[in-house]
């Protein structure tokens, strides 16, 4: 800008000296004015930096300390839950919340569909309402169960609904095709609380002649000893002729299958003293 100025002053042809005063005062100006100008900006330049970097330093300071607490929470969380579930898969623990059935009676008696191994030292019933939604969680768990320890436990579905119930056709149907060929009601048991076909789609696919008086009565013997144990409508679950702790899922069974095993060896043994 300076050597513009200069260029254009020496091509002037009649320039006054009181003028040249003039034109070294708004050169003056402008170098005065470009200097203040350009450290200006470096300063301006140089405090965002500066706050740029304060201001990241803090908010990953911030954030860390955020995490690290998380972190830290999380990791007691860890801690403690394995501890629980080291306490909880004891089985003594387990044992001392079964509970005895006020009414045993009649129960072995009573004919289920049974998926797995029948000879296994692991026997767990669960006993269903085919309208309970519960009973239909249950179910699935206890299937699930089964496909990943088919050898190693047996599992018996029995239902709590008696013969007049809304529902009784579907619980009859499924005991009348357990006396034709259990694997027929083990597949229809599948179909209805984990397929989820409708009544009507579910009656055409697996429909049966009038169910036989039998099923029926049988239907009402499962029904009746609920009612002598005071288990209504709710899912029963019941491992080795005691009530399944409500404070475990079914799933916790898988932890206790070598126990039970042992158990019942010491149990033999024991008797052939």
């Amino acid at each position: 800008m300076v050597y513009l100025l200069k260029k254009y002053i020496t091509k002037t042809q009649t320039v006054q000296p009181k003028n040249w005063t003039i034109w070294y005062s708004i050169i003056s100006t402008i170098i005065i004015l470009q200097f203040v100008l350009f450290n200006w900006m470096n300063i301006q330049i140089s405090f965002l930096n500066n706050y740029w970097f304060l201001f990241s330093t803090f908010l990953v300071t911030t954030f860390w300390i955020f995490v690290k607490q998380i972190l830290e929470k999380n990791n007691s969380y860890k801690k403690e839950i394995q501890e629980l579930n080291h306490f909880k898969r004891n089985f003594n623990f387990f044992q001392f919340h079964c509970k005895s059935l006020e009414e045993y009676d009649g129960f072995e008696s009573l004919k289920g569909i049974q998926f797995g191994n029948k000879n296994t030292t692991t026997q767990f019933t669960l006993i269903i309402n085919p309208e309970s939604e519960t009973c239909r969680n249950d179910f699935k768990e206890a299937y699930e169960l089964y496909l990943n320890l088919s050898d190693k436990i047996q599992i018996n579905i029995l239902f709590n609904t008696h013969s007049k119930n809304s529902k009784a056709n579907f619980a009859a149907t499924i005991l009348a095709l357990n006396e034709q060929n259990p694997e027929r009601a083990k597949n229809a048991l599948i179909d209805w609380f984990i397929n989820n076909l409708n009544t009507e789609i579910w009656l055409q696919k697996w429909h049966v002649e009038t169910p036989h008086l039998l099923n029926n009565k049988e239907l009402d013997n499962q029904h009746y000893w609920c009612t002598k144990n005071e288990f209504y409508n709710q899912s029963v679950k019941i491992i080795n002729g005691n009530l399944f702790p409500e404070e475990y899922e079914i799933n916790d069974i898988k932890y206790f299958i070598k126990d039970f095993q042992e158990e019942y060896e010491l149990e033999n043994t024991l008797h052939a003293v």
